[in-house]
């Protein structure tokens, strides 16, 4: 701390006698220093002064500068000024990785989804044998699942390799994407692969949990609308096998909801329980789950 206290002090005075952005080149080491060691604080301030004395002049500062700047800012979470410093570098024809990453991650952190899917790709286009490959395979992968992207989703899937396709995060990613895109086959099959190895895995559970419940709900508001407006021996014959096959999957669903409860405790949770219970006639356990919502 007293080191990093006393180096500011000295680039401050340093800086306030410059006379101009060609007194700032001559001696970057210590700045680089600071940059490599990790101590982003301080390589911030002193990038962010040296890119102030370029720009007071009227003159973009070299890319380097933006470069370590704008990565600096990141780090500490400065980020109007990692935004500021890397869009100066970041959309020129040639781009290194280190800036494709950074930009991406710092439209991660302002929440641009579509900003950062474009550095992803670009990363993935332009670095296939990047240090951070794999990372940022994984996370365009998510960002694919988050914007509902189904075709460039599964695009992404068949590059995966086969140990990839093992890892959990990659199934949780690729059981959402199939289950919003309808793909209710593949969407079983990758859930009864997490649960397999993994039998509280929050992902997998919820998805079977919700597929059990609205399945059951949507059969049991159907029929039983359609014997209120048609009271025949035919239709209540219907309904009779209609809300056996509906109590079956309630259970199902029930089931998972209370592994998802007693695991976390979420209201949310207790609410779905709450109403399966009065589905199951059972007001006692119905009443029970209101108690936690």
């Amino acid at each position: 701390m007293i080191r990093n206290l006393l180096f500011l002090l000295i680039t401050i005075i340093t800086l306030s006698n410059c006379k101009g952005p060609g007194a700032l080149t001559g001696n970057t080491s210590n700045y680089q220093k600071e940059f490599e060691q990790g101590n982003y604080a301080t390589a911030f301030l002193a990038y962010k002064q040296l890119v102030k004395k370029y720009e007071n002049k009227g003159k973009n500062a070299p890319d380097s500068l933006y470069v370590r700047a704008g990565i600096s800012a990141l780090h500490i979470d400065s980020l109007s000024y990692a935004k500021k410093y890397l869009e100066k570098v970041a959309y020129k024809d040639e781009v290194s990785a280190d800036v494709l990453s950074a930009t991406s991650k710092m439209y991660r952190k302002i929440d641009n989804l579509s900003k950062e899917i474009r550095f992803l790709e670009w990363y993935q286009s332009n670095y296939p044998d990047g240090a951070e490959h794999k990372e940022l395979k994984f996370r365009l992968f998510d960002t694919y699942v988050e914007s509902e992207n189904v075709e460039g989703g599964l695009k992404l899937w068949n590059v995966f390799s086969a140990i990839e396709k093992q890892e959990v995060q990659l199934q949780e990613a690729y059981l959402k994407l199939n289950n919003f895109s309808g793909n209710s086959s593949e969407a079983n099959k990758v859930g009864r692969e997490i649960l397999k190895s993994d039998s509280k895995n929050i992902v997998a559970l919820e998805y079977f949990a919700n597929r059990y419940y609205r399945k059951a709900e949507d059969l049991y508001v159907s029929e039983m609308t359609a014997y209120k407006e048609n009271r025949t021996n035919k239709q209540y014959t219907r309904l009779l096998s209609a809300l056996k096959t509906a109590t079956s999957d309630f259970k199902k669903s029930r089931d998972y909801y209370q592994q998802l409860f007693e695991m976390t405790k979420k209201s949310n949770y207790a609410k779905r329980l709450s109403k399966i219970y009065s589905r199951l006639d059972n007001e006692q356990k119905a009443n029970y789950y209101k108690g936690f919502i």
